[in-house]
């Protein structure tokens, strides 16, 4: 059972299944989610203008996606809100100029396939374990004599009174 309990622990403190690698602006697809860590300068000018539009602070690293570059400018948008219907999923968003000066670094989200590998297996691994619990639980023991058959006559042909 401990075996189980590390598994588990090391799955989750793994992480998730995307990471950040950092990235040169001409290589990052358009559309394409980016996290942007911004100097000093700009991340308090971000946060005026965030608190005042967005009523929210978003910090010195703003998460979105890539829309395009206008000029001396980044354009991110970034997610407000969600709404999901059934299987259509909307989001809403702001998009955000960012001065190219105000960026410290530019990451794009990547797939991380060694953890997404890992956390599968180990899914697939609680999913077997638990159903072999409850087929091994479920059979009659293997020694000791064999369960009594039921007894199937009718009784009332039998004279047993009722």
């Amino acid at each position: 059972m401990e075996a189980w309990g590390t598994g588990l622990v090391a799955t989750f403190l793994l992480g998730g299944c995307f990471t950040y690698v950092p990235r040169e602006l001409e290589s990052v697809p358009l559309g394409e989610d980016v996290r942007v860590t911004l100097t000093q300068e700009g991340a308090s000018s971000l946060r005026s203008w965030s608190q005042a539009t967005l009523h929210r602070d978003l910090g010195s690293v703003v998460h979105g996606a890539l829309l395009r570059l206008e000029g001396e400018h980044l354009v991110i948008r970034v997610s407000e809100a969600d709404w999901q219907g059934g299987f259509h999923r909307t989001e809403f968003g702001q998009d955000i100029r960012i001065p190219m000066g105000d960026v410290l670094v530019l990451e794009e989200r990547e797939l991380e396939r060694v953890r997404t590998g890992l956390v599968v297996a180990a899914a697939a691994g609680g999913v077997f374990g638990v159903m072999h619990m409850i087929l091994s639980d479920a059979r009659p023991p293997r020694d000791g004599p064999p369960p009594p058959e039921p007894d199937v006559r009718a009784p009332w042909l039998h004279g047993h009174p009722y």
